[in-house]
């Protein structure tokens, strides 16, 4: 196992050696801050109320679940002392029944929004690379690197970053 750590390290090193040798012999190199465009356009922002609204009927569905074990919980510590055996015992089954129902409801909900949440960010990064692509064949840029990937770069006029923003605004 440690000898494969090593490997993989050494891959990724060797990777990104050729990566940085291919960039430097590059005329033209650019870098853009993907997480910094992606947190920016307006596309992103969209997306929460987006999902939200798609997902607004299990959610209200979840919550009144949530508002009914809440109450069934505070009723059973409020009255426990003066209630029967048997008014304990349904209000225990009470509780399963609702405890049930939310997990068959919260569970496939939570899924799903996470499906369509990588769905969505997904479709966002694509846009992302092409407007990126298509800024550095019009700008003739060689290379374009990911700011992440970079440790030092004397020259920051290269970060094309709010150029892509500003596309990427101007489109939906």
């Amino acid at each position: 196992m440690k000898l494969f750590k090593q490997s993989m390290a050494a891959a990724a090193l060797l990777t990104a050696g050729m990566m940085s040798s291919a960039a430097l012999a590059a005329d033209k190199v650019g870098y853009a801050n993907i997480q910094a465009i992606f947190q920016s356009i307006p596309q992103t922002q969209a997306v929460e109320p987006a999902l939200r609204e798609e997902f607004k009927d299990q959610m209200q569905q979840v919550a009144q679940l949530e508002k009914d074990i809440t109450y069934y919980q505070e009723k059973a510590q409020r009255d426990e002392a003066t209630m029967s055996e048997q008014e304990k015992k349904d209000l225990q089954a009470k509780l399963m029944e609702l405890g049930r129902k939310y997990q068959e409801v919260a569970g496939p909900l939570k899924q799903g929004l996470q499906q369509r949440q990588q769905e969505e960010r997904g479709k966002i990064f694509q846009q992302i690379a092409d407007a990126i692509n298509t800024y550095a064949e019009k700008q003739n840029y060689d290379a374009i690197l990911n700011s992440t990937s970079l440790l030092y770069l004397k020259d920051k006029e290269q970060d094309i970053s709010k150029e892509i923003i500003e596309i990427l605004s101007k489109t939906k």
